[in-house]
């Protein structure tokens, strides 16, 4: 019995031994130990609540990875990838816009594993409302051209206005879309610059969260030549030995600016406004006249109209009753008889000059020559022949001929 007991206890020491052993073993196999798992998405918890309901929406999410570092039994820590971590931050019951400060939760794929290390354990997040809004695009020019040389007119920005969204509190902000253009002689056809938003002091505002489907925008600014032209008007019918320069007129604006090609304007030396009758006036009158640009020439002046004020003072007018005729250019065996009696003829001229003047002088004139004349009665257009002075007649006056044929005795 006592040698059976003996070798009994051996073999129960013997066992135990073993199983230690093999737990050793075990143990060495399957340590305890810290594993690192990086490159973890952050995600935000809010579905179906108070954030939701706010209209919240998370601006900068500029921490969107984490680091998690894990201890547990190696055989845990090596059954799933950092892929199958949860990590998120709860914002669900957040209700007003503001920047905040929340934890970092981790959610593990396996029991039995203790967190040692969240990096970052904190972030700062911003909540707002994110609205849209229209803005204008304003174009913004400088330039060195020489303003008496030079014409920046029609400038135009393609879009006019833009849309843009972003953080409730960033985009009220915003003003306008500013585009800052420096303009050269040869100007701008289309090309495409960058924008600021700026508010309404015009200083530029923070875009950091603010997006727009509108990148560029496309400026046009035509740069043509520009310079400044005198206004004329035409006399016609002016009384004969009347200097023209003596007539006394001004003309209002005297100048207009105008833009347009430089070659074209270097050859420009006035505007025509149109003629004056001189014959139709006695005395002073004014009369308005539409300024008319010539081909390629554009007025850059607010006037659209000048009034030329002539004033005749030296001037005047006598109607005179003429009945003296004679008929000039008569065809071969024919004889003419002006049947009108006399004509009340309108004569212009100096005062003293009329003065002097008596119907007598005054002879009216028929002059036929290639005119095709037959027997009978016409009428016809006369001239009124004056003596050598500063005097013209105004108007046109007509006769009665009678064309008939020569006697036998008048040959």
């Amino acid at each position: 019995m006592k040698q059976y007991m003996t070798k009994t206890l051996g073999l129960k020491l013997l066992s135990l031994l073993i199983a230690f052993a093999l737990w050793i073993f075990v143990g060495l196999q399957n340590p305890e130990l810290s594993m690192n798992y990086r490159d973890i998405s952050l995600r935000y918890s809010a579905d179906g609540s108070a954030v939701n309901a706010a209209g919240l929406s998370v601006i900068n999410n500029k921490t969107t990875r984490v680091e998690v570092v894990a201890r547990g039994k190696r055989s845990l820590l090596t059954s799933f990838s950092a892929a199958e971590i949860r990590a998120w931050v709860d914002i669900s019951g957040i209700t007003e816009p503001g920047t905040y400060t929340l934890d970092v939760q981790v959610t593990m794929p396996v029991s039995d594993l203790l967190i040692e290390r969240i990096t970052p354990s904190k972030v700062n997040l911003r909540l707002d409302k994110v609205v849209t809004k229209e803005v204008p695009v304003v174009l913004y020019l400088s330039n060195e051209l020489d303003s008496e040389q030079y014409a920046v007119e029609r400038q135009s920005v393609y879009p006019g206005k833009i849309t843009i969204s972003g953080p409730e509190s960033d985009v009220e902000n915003i003003a306008e879309a500013r585009v800052n253009v420096t303009v050269g002689d040869t100007g701008i056809d289309g090309a495409e610059y960058d924008y600021i938003l700026v508010n309404e002091n015009g200083e530029a505002a923070d875009s950091t969260y603010i997006t727009s489907e509108t990148a560029r925008v496309k400026v046009t600014v035509p740069v043509s030549a520009k310079k400044e032209v005198p206004l004329r008007v035409d006399f016609v019918n002016n009384t004969t030995g009347w200097n023209e320069s003596e007539i006394s007129y001004t003309i209002t604006p005297e100048t207009i600016t105008v833009s347009g090609d430089r070659t074209i304007l270097d050859a420009l030396e006035s505007i025509d406004l149109g003629s004056i009758d001189l014959s139709e006036l006695e005395g002073s009158t004014v009369r308005t006249f539409a300024i008319e640009m010539p081909e390629g020439v554009k007025n850059l002046s607010d006037n659209r109209t000048a009034t030329v004020s002539v004033a005749l003072s030296q001037m005047t007018q006598r109607v005179f009753t003429v009945s003296r005729f004679a008929v000039e250019n008569l065809p071969a065996d024919t004889e003419a008889l002006v049947t009108t009696r006399s004509l009340d003829v309108r004569v212009r001229g100096r005062e003293a000059d009329l003065d002097r003047l008596t119907a007598d002088q005054l002879v009216g004139v028929v002059d036929l020559q290639g005119k095709q004349i037959a027997y009978g009665e016409y009428e016809l257009p006369v001239t009124i022949d004056l003596p050598d002075i500063v005097a013209s007649v105004s108007g046109d006056y007509t006769v009665n001929v009678s064309i008939v044929r020569k006697q036998e005795g008048n040959r």
